[in-house]
């Protein structure tokens, strides 16, 4: 219980330090989050992205990683660009980026897209991270009739996809057989549990593939 509590002690001492510092941008304190998993001395993963990332790290705490978070709901990858360099420039060694629905939705190009991702891998890579991509999610985008969508969505997956095989240090989760309906949440853009429970075991299992 002590040893516990001093892990979680050192880990709030450690992020206060490097604000007070200025190695982490101060912005990026208000958009961090720290979810212990059962055993606080368990692997820890960051998350980042936007609410796909929230929803993970909601759905699946008190698991069997201790989930660090850096993402603010709504935002396209342009718009969070600065907390997801923040977060892979930190402790600790895996990353696992999490987004859907808001760079389609914003218009953002798939080539904005695919740089701005492109740089973050790179970063990773230069840090020595592990990095887990998953599938760009389909959503009801009958949701925003009023809105013209210049892009497909399977253009924003595609890049994931690439860009998993282009570096070494990164893992595509392919999760297109729950790219369906069923597995939406009633806001009908998000997923529920189940999708988040199997993206669990996904991620789980790629991280003991390298």
């Amino acid at each position: 219980m002590i040893k516990n509590g001093l892990k979680k002690i050192y880990i709030a001492l450690v992020l206060l330090i490097l604000v007070s510092l200025n190695i982490v941008p101060a912005y990026s304190a208000a958009y961090f989050d720290f979810y212990p998993a059962k055993d606080i001395n368990n692997k820890t993963i960051t998350l980042t992205g936007d609410s796909y990332a929230g929803y993970f790290a909601t759905f699946e705490c008190h698991k069997d990683y201790n989930i660090l978070i850096y993402a603010e709901a709504g935002k396209s990858t342009k718009e969070n660009y600065e907390i997801m360099k923040t977060a892979v420039g930190l402790y600790p060694d895996t990353i696992v980026i999490s987004v859907g629905v808001n760079d389609h939705n914003k218009n953002e190009t798939p080539e904005g897209f695919r740089e701005r991702l492109d740089e973050i891998l790179s970063l990773c890579k230069r840090y020595g991270k592990k990095v887990i991509l998953h599938t760009y999610m389909s959503y009801d985008v009958q949701e925003f009739a009023d809105k013209k969508h210049e892009y497909d969505v399977k253009d924003y997956d595609e890049i994931l996809k690439d860009l998993g095989k282009k570096y070494s240090n990164a893992f595509y989760i392919d999760m297109s057989d729950y790219n369906n309906k069923e597995f939406w949440q009633n806001d009908k853009i998000h997923y529920n549990i189940i999708f988040y429970d199997e993206l669990y075991n996904r991620i789980s299992t790629a991280l003991m593939l390298f």
